[in-house]
This record gives structure tokens, C-alpha cells and sequence, in this order.
């Protein structure tokens, strides 16, 4: 059976480009839910906020936040259940916990990637291609800020409670150099490879 994916790349805005990003493949009929899901959890995410996609002239959100974002100005933002990938321009923002800086810039390609399963495997969402960057810092997003303003040294391994500089609580690292240690593709894609839907759907 033959399975189609989308090549997608997904660079920090904030960050010079090439210096923290994922390049991945995802299934073409994959939902947003389940894109947003799996971007989360090939960045480090633990999926503790919500995400939303903003596209250059509305936002694609949750179906709980439609209406209020709607009151305060633009009406033509929409929830994204029950869209797919397809529904997607060529280049969106992907935000993660709104507000607090986790914003991506995205870009789905125009070329297909064929791959080839036989009948009775599982058919993987997604593939992880190539990457840079530890991932994101849940709750402590200030601190890698730094680390990119070079306010923290490379080398220090401690925490600075009088400038808000913690280490993440989602990664264990020593030394804030490790953010930009090599990725390992293959244990990034023993999280994403076989990603399946959770169910969780309804709950966007």
C-alpha cells in the first residue's frame, strides 16, 4: 500500500535561522489535532498548552477559543477541528502556548514522499528528518532567550533565581551548551515515527 507524506519545515522565530528546527514528513491526511500534537512532541513539548495555527489572514484555534477571539477583532478566525494539513497554506506560524513566545515558522513543501507499506504494518504519521536545537522549555521560555542573547554562559551549569534563569524541567541537561548538542534522529523518531492519534480530538 502506498502512503503519501508532506515534507514540513518548522524553524524557531527567534532564533537565527538554522540554529533550532525540525524538518519531518506527516502523512497527508493527518488532522491538525494531530499535527499539532505531533510538532509539540518532536520539539520536547509536553503538551501542557494549547496550540493554534495563524495563517496570514485569520488563526486556526481550538473550538473553545473561536468565539472570544472572534469578539475581540478578527471574525474570520476558525477552529481547526476537522481540518487537515490539506487545509494549510505553503507558509503558517505554528504557536504553542500562546502568548508565551513558542511560535514556528512552517513550510510545507511541494513534493510528495511516497513510501511503501506492506498491508498489514501500521502506517506512520510522521518521520523526523533532520533537526537542531534541544527543544522547547516548558514554563521557561525566558531562559533560552538568554541563552541565545549570550547572557548565559555556555558552560554554566547552575541556575540564577535574582535574573529568572532556571534549566528546563522537561529536559535534564547540566550545562545550558547542551541545547545545541547533535540531535539524535533516530531516539527523536522513537517518539514520533509511530506517533498515533490519542483520541483527544474533541477536546480541541
Amino acid at each position: 500500500m502506498e502512503i503519501k507524506y508532506f515534507k514540513i519545515r518548522a524553524d524557531f522565530k527567534y532564533a537565527k535561522k538554522g540554529r533550532f528546527y525540525r524538518t519531518f514528513l506527516v502523512r497527508e491526511d493527518i488532522n491538525l489535532g494531530e499535527l499539532g500534537e505531533l510538532i509539540v512532541d518532536i520539539f520536547g513539548g509536553t503538551l501542557e498548552h494549547f496550540f493554534l495555527y495563524r495563517l496570514k489572514d485569520k488563526s486556526l484555534l481550538p473550538s473553545s477559543w473561536v468565539d472570544e477571539w472572534n469578539y475581540m477583532g478578527n471574525r474570520d478566525n476558525e477552529a481547526f477541528k476537522d481540518k487537515t494539513i490539506k487545509d494549510l497554506p505553503e507558509h503558517f506560524v505554528f504557536e504553542y502556548d500562546t502568548g508565551d513566545g513558542w511560535d514556528f515558522d512552517c513550510k510545507i513543501y511541494k513534493t510528495i514522499v511516497t513510501k511503501e507499506y506492506e498491508d498489514d504494518e501500521g502506517f506512520p504519521v510522521g518521520f523526523v528528518l533532520d533537526a537542531k536545537g534541544m527543544g522547547i522549555w516548558e514554563d521557561n521560555i525566558r531562559s533560552l532567550y538568554a541563552y541565545f542573547e549570550g547572557e548565559i554562559d555556555k558552560d554554566f551549569d547552575g541556575e540564577d533565581e535574582d535574573r529568572g534563569i532556571y534549566k528546563p524541567w522537561n529536559f535534564d541537561i547540566k550545562k545550558y551548551s547542551e541545547f545545541d548538542d547533535p540531535i539524535n534522529i533516530e531516539e527523536l523518531n522513537d517518539r514520533a515515527m509511530y506517533f498515533y492519534p490519542t483520541g483527544e480530538e474533541e477536546r480541541y
